[in-house]
C-alpha cells in the first residue's frame, strides 16, 4: 500500500512538472523577447505587427496629441502669458520668457496624466519652441532651431495629418523614443507652429513586457491547479 501511494505521489508530481515546464519556457521566451525591445531602436510599423497593444497605444496618443493641436491655448499669437524676471538666455532667442512659462504650465497639465510622454513642445515659424518641461540651463539651446528638424519639416509637408519621426535613444534617459507631431492652426485655419510629442517607446516595451510576465504567472497558477485536480481525480 505504501509502494502504491508512493507511485501515486511520484505521477502526480511528474504530472503537474510536464504541466508546468512549457509554459515557463514560452513564458521565458516571450519575457526575453521584450526585453530586447527595450533597449532597441526598432521601427513603429515592426512594432504594431508584433503585439496589436502597440497600435492600440499609438492611436490613442494620436488622438492625445491632436485632441492639444486643436486648443486655443496653442494659438500662441493669443496667449499674453504673465510677466516674468526670467530671461531663459540658454533657449533659442525667438522664445517670449511669458510664453515660456505659461506653455510649461499648460502643457505639462495636459500630459501629465499620459505615462509614455517623455516631453511635448510647440514649435513656431519664428524659431521659439516652448516645452512643457523647459530643459534646465545646463542645456544650451540658445542655438537650436526646431525649424530645421525632422518632425517640425514632416509636420509642415503634411499639414493637418499626425507624423512619426524615426526612433532614437534618448541623451538623457537611454531609452528609446519615437517623435509624433502635427500642425497647429489659428482660427483662420492658417499655420501657426508644430505641436510635438517625445513618446517613450522604451516604456511601452516595459509595460508589455510585465503584462507577458503577469499572463505567464496566472495561465501557470491555473494550470497547476486543474493538472492537480485532473491528476487527484484519476488517482485517487
Amino acid at each position: 500500500m505504501k509502494i502504491f501511494h508512493s507511485i501515486k505521489a511520484k505521477l502526480i508530481i511528474m504530472m503537474l512538472v510536464l504541466l508546468i515546464i512549457p509554459l515557463v519556457i514560452v513564458g521565458f521566451i516571450n519575457y526575453s523577447q521584450t526585453a530586447v525591445l527595450e533597449k532597441s531602436i526598432i521601427p513603429k510599423n515592426v512594432l504594431e505587427q508584433t503585439d496589436n497593444d502597440f497600435k492600440q497605444t499609438f492611436d490613442e496618443y494620436e488622438g492625445i496629441l491632436q485632441q492639444i493641436a486643436q486648443s486655443e491655448e496653442l494659438q500662441h499669437e493669443d496667449q499674453a502669458g504673465v510677466e516674468t524676471s526670467e530671461t531663459y538666455s540658454h533657449l533659442p532667442g525667438a522664445n517670449e520668457p511669458e510664453l515660456v512659462e505659461f506653455y510649461e504650465g499648460y502643457l505639462s497639465e495636459q500630459v501629465s496624466d499620459h505615462e509614455y510622454i517623455l516631453n511635448s513642445y510647440l514649435a513656431t515659424p519664428e524659431g521659439a519652441i516652448y516645452f512643457s518641461s523647459v530643459p534646465s540651463s545646463e542645456s544650451d539651446l540658445s542655438e537650436f532651431d526646431a525649424t530645421t528638424r525632422s518632425w517640425y519639416q514632416g509636420a509642415m509637408d503634411q499639414q493637418g495629418e499626425v507624423i512619426w519621426t524615426e526612433p532614437y535613444f534618448d541623451a538623457v534617459t537611454g531609452g528609446s523614443v519615437i517623435t509624433l507631431a502635427t500642425t497647429v492652426t489659428d482660427s483662420s485655419g492658417d499655420v501657426v507652429g508644430v505641436y510635438g510629442i517625445d513618446f517613450k517607446m522604451g516604456a511601452l516595451a516595459t509595460e508589455l513586457r510585465n503584462q507577458t510576465l503577469l499572463t505567464t504567472i496566472i495561465i501557470s497558477a491555473i494550470a497547476i491547479v486543474i493538472g492537480t485536480l485532473a491528476v487527484i481525480f484519476l488517482f485517487v
